[in-house]
């Protein structure tokens, strides 16, 4: 459940006692209001505060804003940036690190099928729990020639200026700092996609030395002085390329070469798409992406099925493919996105891998009757197209069983996901065919409430 985007108008601060941190990263109270019991989120708080709040009751849950911390939890800290406040990135750098992975285990937990609640969950806890964002997204504003850069304020589209970023990786944050001076004298706001640029011997060393690339989508048009700009940074060596999009316009402006690279879970530099999908942390990227391969490995490596197929739908530029195509199966890509599907394709070709390229809407893919592994990694959105068409083809190969040509149902699914609501909603649809083997989640955006989750299914014994 989110946190109501309404500010407080309730003038009257009331004590609170924290006794919850909701999906949402809200601290939870529960108080009597005008005779019945109501829930109250609170951004900031910890378990275990007790707090003076103003009160927003319109809503449900009531919305509270944090006026006085009385007494604090006891897994409550002083968060390592000074901004926290006012910025409205880091939901949970006031939480001890084991009260982070505690929290994202219970919601893990609670998303899941209610028969499914009592199994375990590993939890991988992220390397690094600062300066690990190796992408990021920040918003521009131009106002009076003056650019403000910066993270959306907390229930707000303005951009917060702060002076250092906590989680950025040093070159991001390298590139981050240089974008005001670009944009300054324009007109209008806009935003700014930051990743990294190629990998060469130099940079593999020194990751912090590495190029970074922008993909900027803005409101109008751009000056002609600010391509310029652009153009005279590009030659200076830090910023390696550009891709702008400006108003309406369907076609962007590639300055230099703005195409982001990150290293492969197989050790190898992976080509992505301008703009397209990356995970935002590369360290943890390859913590995720390799137990995804560990996974399917152990599920392919003793199928014995003539002409057994992997399936990867949303498979963006190939960070899974490149490891699927190791296995002694076909594999058969599906991303909607057609600079990433030729990403995917270079990615495999750079490595003497094969595997099938599909460009298309993954929901609407049409499952081969020779599938053995499903590999998902939708968007926030979820797959629940896919989920229901999993299940009713199960329902077909269970009353098929008997006969001469039965149905085929994906034995296994890997279901990668962000976003616990819909995963919840699709493990629900697929518990009626599917059973897990393994639960795992990654933090991979240490100080937030935002984590992945990896979970294996084998279709349910007949």
């Amino acid at each position: 459940m989110s946190r109501p985007a309404r500010k407080p108008r309730t003038e009257t601060p009331y004590e609170l006692t924290i006794g919850e941190i909701a999906p949402g990263g809200d601290g939870v109270a529960v108080i009597e209001h005008a005779g019945e019991r109501r829930a109250v989120f609170v951004r900031g708080a910890a378990p275990g505060d007790r707090l003076a709040a103003r009160v927003d009751f319109r809503s449900r849950p009531a919305c509270g804003q944090l006026v006085e911390l009385l007494t604090p939890g006891i897994e409550r800290v002083d968060p390592p940036c000074p901004h926290v406040v006012r910025c409205g990135a880091c939901n949970w750098m006031h939480l001890t690190a084991n009260a982070q992975t505690r929290i994202h285990e219970e919601h893990v937990r609670s998303a899941l099928p209610e028969t499914w609640r009592a199994l375990p969950i590993r939890v991988i806890p992220a390397a690094a729990e600062l300066h690990y964002r190796t992408r990021a997204r920040v918003h521009v504003r131009v106002s009076g020639g003056r650019a403000i850069v910066g993270m959306h304020a907390p229930q707000s589209h303005d951009p917060v200026e702060v002076d250092a970023c906590r989680v950025l990786h040093p070159a991001i944050e390298r590139a981050r700092l240089s974008l005001a001076p670009l944009f300054e004298g324009t007109h209008g706001t806009g935003e700014v996609e930051l990743a990294l640029g190629p990998l060469d011997a130099h940079a593999a060393q020194d990751s912090e030395s590495r190029p970074f690339v922008l993909a900027v989508r803005w409101s109008g048009a751009l000056p002609a002085e600010t391509y310029a700009r652009f153009d005279r940074a590009i030659a200076a060596g830090a910023l390696r390329g550009a891709r702008i999009v400006c108003g309406e316009a369907t076609r962007p402006s590639n300055l230099g070469d703005p195409t982001p690279w990150m290293m492969g879970a197989d050790g190898s530099p992976l080509q992505l798409a301008p703009g397209g999908f990356a995970q935002a942390s590369e360290a943890g990227n390859l913590v995720l992406a390799r137990r995804v391969g560990e996974l399917a490995h152990e599920v392919t490596r003793a199928t014995q099925a003539a002409g057994a197929t992997i399936v990867e739908l949303y498979a963006g530029a190939g960070n899974f493919t490149v490891l699927l195509a190791r296995e002694p199966l076909g594999v058969i890509a599906v991303e909607s996105n057609g600079e990433a599907c030729q990403a995917a394709r270079a990615n495999l070709a750079a490595r003497a891998l094969e595997a099938k390229v599909v460009e298309m809407d993954a929901a609407t893919y049409a499952l081969p009757k020779s599938l053995h592994l499903l590999v998902l990694d939708p968007p926030r959105t979820g797959a629940r197209a896919v989920a229901e068409q999993l299940v009713s083809r199960s329902a077909h190969l269970a009353r098929s069983a008997r006969s001469s040509r039965p149905a085929q149902a994906a034995r296994f699914v890997l279901y990668v996901s962000c976003d616990l609501a819909t995963l919840g909603r699709d493990l629900r649809i697929l518990s009626q065919a599917y059973v897990p083997r393994t639960l795992e989640a990654f933090e991979l955006f240490p100080q937030t409430s935002h984590l992945e989750t990896a979970i294996l299914l084998e279709r349910h014994p007949r």
